[in-house]
């Protein structure tokens, strides 16, 4: 994966079948930086070697090699899922498969055929969603240092003056 400009998120659309992923395309190459994977494998190993690039996975549920789920547990295993939102793609409508992205923390799911505009908005939703949790997590951690580097000079302070 190239060096991209940090100015367009990235989306990796991680689908068997190309069709799906030309659709996808389709509807969000104007506003987005896209990467593909035909499947779970392939998806695993981009996100080892350029997980800080990508914004957002679109993952299809039902793939050769590893499927959706499974890569959703390897996610969790290594802790990527916690930085990276996954909105799953599928034509599988169970209340059971549903139940289970969201408890291997998918963020959403999204049911063929696509709507343009639900997928438009569901993947800005995201997108926006998790701009903001990471610049709370960034206030947060400043905000912490500087109680950490306060109290420091203040324990400095009174060893000296004992």
């Amino acid at each position: 994966m190239k060096n991209q400009p940090r100015n367009r998120e990235t989306i990796l659309i991680v689908d068997d079948m190309e069709i799906n992923r030309d659709i996808l395309g389709e509807m969000l190459r104007n506003d987005y930086h896209l990467i593909e994977a035909s499947d779970g494998e392939e998806a695993l190993a981009l996100l080892h070697t350029n997980r800080t690039k990508i914004d957002l996975i679109l993952l299809d549920l039902i793939m050769p090699k590893k499927d959706g789920f499974e890569v959703l547990q390897e996610m969790n295993q290594k802790g990527w899922i916690e930085q990276i939102p996954v909105i799953m793609i599928s034509s599988e409508t169970s209340p059971d498969f549903m139940k289970r992205v969201y408890e291997l923390g998918g963020t959403d799911y999204i049911f063929r055929p696509f709507d343009m505009s639900v997928v438009q908005q569901r993947v800005k939703n995201t997108l926006m969603l998790y701009a903001k949790k990471k610049r709370l997590e960034q206030m947060v951690a400043i905000q912490v240092y500087e109680r950490e580097k306060h109290n420091d000079m203040r324990c400095s302070v009174s060893s000296a003056t004992s």
